[in-house]
């Protein structure tokens, strides 16, 4: 399993934990690493958890409407494959 989803407690975002393990490391390092190649790969915008002191971690909004959590998923699904050993 590349990631795993913390359950969001009434929070406008989900705390996604990166499975480093899974992936090759010569392209994905850490999680500034993930967050910045997910960006240019897949257009999708998370915070890397360095920013909360939280490594490994990714911040993804999911305030916005469902369609667009929906296709954000599906996207960061094809880069976890893309990007796995």
């Amino acid at each position: 399993q590349f990631l795993d989803v913390i359950e969001p407690q009434g929070a406008m975002y989900a705390l996604i934990r990166i499975n480093t393990a899974h992936f090759n490391t010569a392209e994905i390092k850490d999680d500034t690493t993930f967050a910045q190649l997910l960006l240019q790969e897949e257009n999708v915008f998370v915070l890397p958890g360095k920013c909360f002191t939280v490594d490994n971690f990714v911040r993804l909004v999911i305030c916005c409407p469902d369609e667009m959590v929906v296709d954000a998923c599906a996207r960061l699904n094809e880069f976890c494959k893309r990007h796995a050993k």
